[in-house]
């Protein structure tokens, strides 16, 4: 089995699960997250010299001089459509609750704007 299979059954799992987990277990303390998201960060970092060792060194290097724009570019492909499905829900939720004032209520709101400032100047 090659890293790349590996690592698409791990995530797979990884989303059954956190799917299965959601389902089973609707209404929990909010602490209970703050100590799985903890447990997580811990496991990820017990396995860091495996990630860097064989996944990472499986990968080869990517050749380029315009390596900063290639960058800018894969972020935006996956920050844009992120951004434009929560905007969506938000869109929809609004809708059903006040119609189009909600929307434009909501949409609107100086806190988005913030929001993106502050994951703009990456903190």
């Amino acid at each position: 089995m090659t890293v790349r299979t590996k690592v698409a059954v791990e995530l797979g799992i990884i989303a059954v699960l956190t799917i299965a987990f959601l389902l089973l277990f609707p209404h929990r303390n909010p602490w209970f997250d703050v100590g799985l998201a903890g447990f997580a960060l811990l496991c990820i970092g017990a396995s860091a010299g495996y990630t860097k060792n064989v996944v990472w060194a499986a990968s080869p290097p990517q050749p380029g001089r315009n390596r900063f724009s290639q960058c800018v570019k894969i972020t935006m492909w996956v920050t844009v459509p992120t951004v434009v499905g929560f905007l969506l829900v938000g869109v929809i939720l609004a809708y059903r609750n006040g119609g189009w004032p909600a929307v434009t209520e909501r949409i609107l709101n100086w806190k988005i704007l913030a929001v993106f400032e502050h994951i703009s100047r990456g903190h």
